[in-house]
């Protein structure tokens, strides 16, 4: 119950503060550790309106962005996944097994963005490895230098195929 009244205010906050306020409150939110799934988030951030709102070089590894609107979101060199510099070759091996058997949900170094609107997102230097991408919308985004390394582009819409494979050769 007191999870959802969380989830419910934090919400609020988020859609009622400017470009700025919206990054103090995930700053905020992400230092004092709320927002991280492992083993699950105190504050749930899935389908949050961040719309328009200022991340950049936000680090936000770990927390539930599941169906979240980016819109107009500056995101740049942002980390919302580890990458593979971040851990050692045990942990990159247990990755793998974990996307093989399709694990996002309970991984601090994962990253969900499936069914997000990232239309006319800035992600230039974003860390997005091994994202959960699918279903998302990428209308406009601009995706220069990010690192996309096994990120799941299933499903993604408003990206054309030729951009994707030159982004997904970029970047391996």
């Amino acid at each position: 119950m007191r999870r959802r009244r969380a989830r419910s205010l934090t919400l609020e906050v988020l859609r009622q503060q400017d470009s700025e306020g919206k990054r103090e409150v995930l700053l905020a939110l992400h230092n004092w550790p709320l927002i991280q799934r492992f083993p699950y988030p105190v504050i749930s951030l899935d389908h949050a309106d961040l719309n328009g709102a200022n991340l950049q070089g936000v680090d936000l590894r770990g927390a539930s962005l599941k169906g979240v609107n980016l819109k107009d979101a500056n995101l740049k060199g942002a980390r919302l996944s580890q990458g593979p510099e971040d851990t050692s070759t045990m942990d990159r091996m247990a990755r793998v097994v974990k996307k093989i058997a399709g694990d996002y949900t309970n991984s601090l170094e994962s990253c969900d963005l499936r069914n997000a609107k990232l239309i006319g997102a800035t992600l230039q230097g974003a860390v997005l490895v091994e994202c959960a991408l699918n279903g998302a919308n990428f209308k406009g985004a601009n995706f220069r230098e990010a690192d996309l390394r096994a990120a799941d582009l299933r499903g993604r819409s408003a990206l054309p195929k030729n951009r994707l494979t030159k982004l997904m050769e970029a970047t391996n």
